[in-house]
């Protein structure tokens, strides 16, 4: 049943698991399909994503990607706005 869930799941899967023999690229994409739709089928994992949303939420993250710096959140418009902040917090 599950090799019928995982080919059902994505097409790599079904030919990594299908295939004679199969090919080493599509049989590891298959496996990397399958256990990210595991992980994704899991409770826990839900549980999880909600805990980080919540936490993202408390520090005001509106997108990504947000950097925080030494429990800041930087306003990054550049580059150099983000090397800059780090200078100043090694030079301390």
């Amino acid at each position: 049943f599950n090799s019928f869930l995982g080919a059902a799941l994505h097409p790599a899967v079904g030919r990594a698991l299908f295939a004679k023999p199969p090919l080493e690229s599509e049989a590891k994409e298959a496996h990397d399909v399958l256990s990210a739709e595991l992980a994704v089928a899991d409770p826990e994992t839900q549980t999880r994503v909600e805990m980080d949303y919540a936490e993202g939420l408390d520090w005001n993250v509106e997108g990504t990607p947000t950097f925080f710096l030494d429990g800041e959140k930087l306003e990054l418009t550049q580059l150099t706005d983000l090397t800059d902040a780090l200078d100043r917090a090694i030079a301390g």
